[in-house]
């Protein structure tokens, strides 16, 4: 995957296997998922955008609502 950014997230690991969780950013999307499990869960940018509201941009919001869908889809 070519990406914009890649961080690893400290203090959040995949509930499946324990390894920590990465986000990734690349031209349409941002990803967050399991690089060991190779589980990945999505959000476009454009839906980001519209979450916007006036200066304030919700990145936490939006990283915890990553982080919740990618724990239900893990324990499925």
């Amino acid at each position: 995957m070519n990406t914009d950014i890649y961080l690893v997230l400290k203090d959040v690991t995949c509930p499946s296997c324990g390894s920590r969780i990465v986000l990734m950013e690349d031209r349409k999307f941002v990803w967050l998922g399991c690089e060991r499990c190779r589980i990945f869960v999505r959000i476009t940018k454009s839906s980001i955008s519209r979450k916007v509201r006036g200066k304030t941009f919700p990145w936490r919001d939006i990283i915890r609502d990553l982080i919740s869908t990618l724990y239900q889809v893990c324990q499925q």
